[in-house]
């Protein structure tokens, strides 16, 4: 009996001591990598200031879903909190207290926009830059003109804080934490794009879309999500699981109202609130690329 409590005890130190070293690891190596330095050197922005651009840039700040984090105010947003997972918020991006506003040029907020990168050269945690990085110069400069224009709010938030499952997942490639680690900061981004009808411009709204629908755009478990969100659509032109047989009517109720063909919901994880204030140029050019896609064969249709 003395033997076998013995060895139970020892396997018991030897399980403490191997979870120790594993956690261990596991804020050694994300945080290794959350202090990473990134040198991004900007070229000179001409950020306008007349009313039509900052109206476009207030547009884009919409439509992207940018209100889910930084909040209607430009304030900043709790979206996350959770003991596992960690505790993050959108940047105040005023210039009242706590905001960025005063601090940052617009070298430095492009920068974090489409590079994920803040001022200091250190990843930003948590944005969505993969969204934003084939983004032209013209409509950043917008953006930024929309954020200048805002009133300052003041915010009092606490440290952002990355929890122990964040880490694990961060590390294992299922947690989305740095973009700044996926962006191609060398790519070639317009100085300017048409906004018509096309394939072209199609594709480049669309960009923004890949977060959630993936690369392939056929849909599949959103990364960094929590496990009872429901999966991404396959949006390609694949007729049983995807908009093969859906209208540009359809695609325009789906994109307005957040309702499928058959008169069903759309999760509201889909935003259509937003997508609803696209203009009918962006929304045509957005059907018109996904049906220049291949037909991408899932086995499951999305009904949630």
């Amino acid at each position: 009996m003395k033997r076998v409590l013995k060895v139970t005890g020892m396997v018991l130190v030897f399980l403490i001591l191997l979870i120790t070293l594993l956690l261990a690891y596991v804020y050694t190596a994300s945080t290794s990598r959350m202090n990473a330095d990134f040198h991004i050197e900007m070229a000179q922005l001409n950020v306008p200031t007349d009313s039509l651009s900052i109206a476009r840039g207030k547009y884009l700040f919409t439509i992207r879903g940018c209100i889910d984090c930084h909040g209607e105010d430009l304030g900043g947003k709790v979206f996350v909190e959770d003991p596992g997972i960690g505790f993050f918020y959108g940047t105040n991006l005023t210039t009242g207290v706590q905001g960025i506003g005063t601090t940052y040029s617009n070298e430095d907020i492009d920068r974090a926009i489409r590079h994920a990168v803040k001022k200091n050269g250190k990843p930003v945690r948590f944005m969505p830059s993969m969204d934003w990085a084939h983004f032209s110069d013209s409509d950043i400069a917008e953006l930024i003109a929309y954020i200048r224009s805002v009133p300052p709010v003041n915010s009092d938030f606490p440290p952002i804080k990355v929890g122990p499952l964040g880490r694990a997942l961060f590390l294992a490639g299922e947690f989305p934490l740095l973009h700044a680690e996926l962006i191609d900061h060398d790519m070639q981004r317009p100085a300017t794009i048409v906004e018509e009808v096309s394939i072209e411009y199609g594709s480049y709204v669309t960009a923004t879309c890949m977060g959630c629908h993936g690369n392939s755009l056929t849909g599949g478990p959103i990364p960094g999500t929590p496990p009872d969100w429901p999966p991404a659509s396959n949006i390609t032109p694949d007729p049983v699981n995807g908009l093969g047989t859906w209208t540009e009517e359809d695609f325009f109720r789906a994109m307005r109202e957040g309702k499928r063909p058959d008169g069903s919901d759309i999760s509201p994880i889909m935003p259509w609130i937003y997508t609803r204030e696209m203009n009918d140029t962006e929304i045509s050019a957005i059907w018109t690329y996904l049906r220049s896609l291949d037909v991408v064969t899932t086995s499951e249709l999305i009904t949630d």
